[in-house]
């Protein structure tokens, strides 16, 4: 495998991709054709891909307490081992894909993947995934933090209105991350330039 760069593909779970789902993010399945084409990318070059995932208890003991009204009024939402909280089956994981799962913002939070991204020697993160104002956001922070290159997938990301989505891109490419569409880490990936350690 391949050192260098990793694709972290971020809550693209059932309750949150599908529309009317309890925690349906717009957009949310329409990136999916493209967050898929990422992924066979990153797989045929053989590049590290990770997912991250949230999940929750459910009596809701876990839930962020910004959250805890809708998850109870919902009836639940992400519930650890239910249908709703899986990765949707065009994006689902394969044999050696680490998947991270969390009850937080970050996928970083409660999560080994630190020290994943540190074992495999990772320097440069591109993300993908929902919600892209608070999941995909709170990554890139922490990931910069931690001084690795990031980059955020603009149409393999998806928020609630586009105008939110379009200024949270904004702030990330002004404190440093790199804002690309898919088919421009496709091609740096088929050309090999993700793979240079």
């Amino acid at each position: 495998m391949a050192s260098g760069t990793a694709l972290l593909v971020i809550d693209m779970q059932s309750d949150i991709v599908e529309p009317g789902g309890p925690a349906a993010v717009a957009g949310a399945a329409g990136s999916i054709t493209r967050i898929a084409a990422l992924l066979e990318a990153f797989r045929r070059e053989r590049l590290h891909v990770l997912h991250a995932q949230r999940a929750y208890q459910s009596d809701g003991s876990d839930v962020e307490k910004v959250r805890q009204k809708a998850f109870f009024e919902s009836g639940g939402f992400l519930v650890e081992g239910s249908a709703g909280a899986a990765i949707v089956a065009e994006l689902r994981p394969v044999e050696k894909e680490s998947v991270f799962t969390r009850p937080l913002w970050s996928a970083f939070q409660m999560t080994g993947l630190e020290a994943t991204i540190a074992h495999r020697s990772i320097r440069r993160l591109v993300l993908a995934g929902a919600d892209l104002p608070d999941a995909v956001r709170a990554t890139a922070y922490d990931a910069l933090g931690l001084n690795l290159d990031v980059t955020v997938v603009r149409d393999g990301t998806a928020s609630q209105r586009e105008d939110v989505h379009e200024a949270n891109l904004a702030d990330l490419a002004r404190v440093g991350v790199k804002v690309d569409t898919c088919l421009e880490v496709i091609r740096e990936a088929t050309a090999g330039l993700l793979a240079r350690p």
